[in-house]
């Protein structure tokens, strides 16, 4: 799956689709405004994107790139297109995209009170089966 890659602004006739997805996919706690992350999208090495298959909106991302390592601060699929592969092609972008630099993630932890426990869980098997793997790391954020 080839999928095409544009810079998120509000040209894009999907603007406030993607602006909504990015807020609706992720806890209020872990969204910066969107004024500062298209500010931060200015610098070179920030890269929000939206991504289309065949001009349908399919998901977005929104990525840090410092020398060998790219961060993925944000990935997240169009809710009308989810569980048709398109996580895993913007994945597989990415690889393409960064070949030769450490992609790294993070995702919520594996906490079998949490209200999503289920979802977090789906979510670690997702990754994993797109060749990511768990580093055991923890990271608290206060």
């Amino acid at each position: 799956m080839n999928l095409e890659i544009k810079n998120v602004s509000k040209t894009l006739p999907e603007y406030r689709q993607v602006i909504d997805l990015v807020k609706n996919s992720f806890p209020k706690e872990e969204q910066y405004p969107i004024w500062l992350l298209k500010l931060w999208a200015l610098k070179k090495n920030v890269h929000f994107w939206a991504y289309y298959q065949n001009d349908e909106f399919c998901g977005v991302s929104y990525l840090v790139s410092h020398e060998d390592m790219t961060f993925v601060l944000y990935l997240a699929v169009n809710n009308q297109v989810q569980s048709k592969g398109y996580g895993s092609a913007i994945l597989e972008t990415l690889k393409e995209k960064f070949s030769g630099k450490n992609i790294t993630l993070n995702i919520e932890r594996l906490d079998p009170s949490a209200d999503n426990y289920e979802q977090r869980v789906k979510r670690l098997k997702f990754y994993k089966k797109n060749g990511f793997y768990d580093t055991d790391y923890t990271i608290h954020n206060y």
